[in-house]
């Protein structure tokens, strides 16, 4: 699998993840997926931006994951939709529905009400789609296809 990341995008990266371990001390990160495609669609805070072509998802040893999505705008922004895995839904034998409690950016964690559809990236292209609005009535969505490469695993060792 290519490898796609530049170092100002892993120090992007790295200030997000740091920013939801601050939040939770006693959460471990447990492993990152990487996956190439084409992000279709990228709205944080109401505003689009236009996005790259590969996602993240991370996985917490307290069962919390996150899609973590960048925008390809001139100032770089990141953000992740984040719940937990214990509440996905299975919709279909290679699709779930993840409820979303939490987006993650620059501030921190904020909370909002809304879910992340997603498919198998293992078995070829796969649609990764989420929305979520906060109580303030931000909205916060993203729309992403997979172009059907195994996504790379990256386990993180404690």
């Amino acid at each position: 699998m290519k490898t796609f990341y530049s170092s100002s995008i892993l120090a992007m990266l790295l200030s997000v993840f740091l920013v939801g371990a601050s939040q939770a001390n006693d959460r471990n990160l447990l492993n990152v997926i990487s996956v190439t495609g084409e992000c279709l669609n990228l709205v944080i805070e109401g505003h689009s931006y236009p996005c790259k072509d590969y996602l993240m998802q991370t996985a917490y040893d307290d069962g919390r994951i996150g899609f973590y999505f960048v925008s390809d705008a001139e100032k770089g922004k990141i953000v992740t939709f984040s719940g937990l895995g214990q509440q996905q839904e299975v919709v279909s034998d290679n699709s779930r529905l993840q409820p979303i409690d939490g987006v993650i950016g620059k501030v921190g964690i904020i909370e909002v009400e809304g879910e992340c559809f997603f498919e198998n990236p293992f078995i070829g292209p796969a649609r990764i789609e989420c929305a979520a609005k906060s109580g303030g009535g931000d909205i916060y969505s993203a729309n992403f296809l997979t172009d059907g490469e195994a996504p790379e695993i990256n386990n993180v060792e404690k």
